[in-house]
């Protein structure tokens, strides 16, 4: 299994279907990373949630997310 990524760099608003349609904005992990700088911030934890087994056994067809983390969480802290 694979995500197709193709100009990772350029920021992009994709509509999905995502238990309907929604809108998803790309960015790069590196403008995160940048803007938390810039604010004078440091990050303190990083994750990416992925659903759980019990999720997947209901809805299988959501596997990839398990497998291809969709989200990001990251917490960070002013310096």
């Amino acid at each position: 299994m694979y995500k197709k990524i193709g100009n990772y760099l350029d920021d992009r608003v994709e509509e999905l279907n995502f238990w309907g349609k929604t809108l998803h904005y790309h960015r790069p992990l590196s403008k995160y990373m940048a803007a938390l700088e810039k604010a004078g911030m440091y990050v303190s934890s990083f994750r990416e949630p992925v659903p759980p087994g019990e999720l997947i056994e209901l809805y299988p067809e959501q596997e990839y997310h398990y497998r291809i983390p969709s989200f990001v969480v990251i917490r960070a802290k002013s310096i």
